[in-house]
Order: structure tokens, then C-alpha cells, then sequence
């Protein structure tokens, strides 16, 4: 599955959008609701994916939001409720080189939360790497008891 996230924000990006708050257009270096959107669009995705499959994800079964507005209020139970569908995502479908979750997310917001706000949006790259990894042995392990069986041929040589 294509995800479109990001995971090189730099300090030079956060320093541009600091220095253009007022832009219409997004900002890579400003966390908001685009990225918020993003990562909650990734999770539905993801998720959907997973059921799709017969995988279950507890505590996962409503959609993430993934229509915020720039004018809405964020609060601190919202950024909670955010980080902690990353981080049962995280801990159950990730690979051994997968960032931690931010413990809050006024960590995106601190000096240096740019790298925090990378690691949101590659912890849903590896779950997505870790599901079509999945996907991959599924579809191997049928194709092999097909052609154990002799199934529609079998394999010949």
C-alpha cells in the first residue's frame, strides 16, 4: 500500500514555517492539522488493511480522525488519544529499527520535535512494511499449499 507520509522534516523547515505562519499552503515544518490528517488517513488505511485480512487490532476499531481543521481545537486528550493509536500500532506491528512514540505530544512542539514528528510518520511506513510483509507470507504459504497439493497443476517443471 502507498502511503504518502513525511519523515525528513528538518530544523530549516521548521525554521521556514515559524518565518511564514500566514501561508495558505502547507508547511512542512509546522505540525497541524495536515499532518494530523496525514498520520489519521494512514491509521484508517492501515487498519483497513489489517481487517481486510482477518487481523484484528484491539482498541483500534474506530476510524482515526482524519479531518481536522487548522481552526480546530486540539487538546492535549486529543493529542493522547493521537499518539496512543500510533504507538498500539507501533507496538504490535513494528520492526526491530522502529522510533518510540513521543511520551506527549507537546514533544512535537519542543526544540528538535521535528525528529519526533519523523518517527510518527515512519512508525506508520514500518507497520505498513511489517503488513505487506505479512501479506507477502500469506500469499506465499498459499501458493506453496496449492502446489503441494497439486492444485490447479501443482508445479511442473
Amino acid at each position: 500500500m502507498i502511503l504518502y507520509l513525511i519523515t525528513d522534516r528538518t530544523q530549516a523547515d521548521v525554521n521556514f514555517a515559524a518565518a511564514h505562519r500566514n501561508s495558505p499552503a502547507p508547511l512542512k515544518g509546522a505540525y497541524n492539522a495536515d499532518d494530523y490528517n496525514r498520520v489519521g488517513a494512514a491509521v484508517n488505511l492501515l487498519r483497513d488493511w489489517l481487517l481486510s485480512l482477518g487481523y484484528g487490532m484491539p482498541g483500534i476499531v474506530p476510524p482515526a480522525k482524519d479531518n481536522w481543521l487548522n481552526t480546530d481545537n486540539f487538546t492535549p486528550d486529543d493529542g493522547a488519544e493521537y499518539l496512543s493509536v500510533v504507538k498500539k500500532f507501533r507496538d504490535t506491528y513494528a520492526l526491530p529499527t522502529t522510533p518510540a512514540v513521543p511520551l506527549e505530544i507537546q514533544e512535537l512542539f519542543n526544540p528538535g520535535g521535528h525528529e519526533k514528528a519523523n518517527d510518527i510518520e515512519r512508525i506508520m511506513l514500518d507497520v505498513n512494511t511489517m503488513i505487506d510483509n505479512m501479506t507477502r507470507n500469506i500469499n506465499l504459504g498459499w501458493a506453496l499449499g496449492i502446489a503441494h497439493i497439486n492444485l490447479f497443476g501443482g508445479i511442473t517443471a
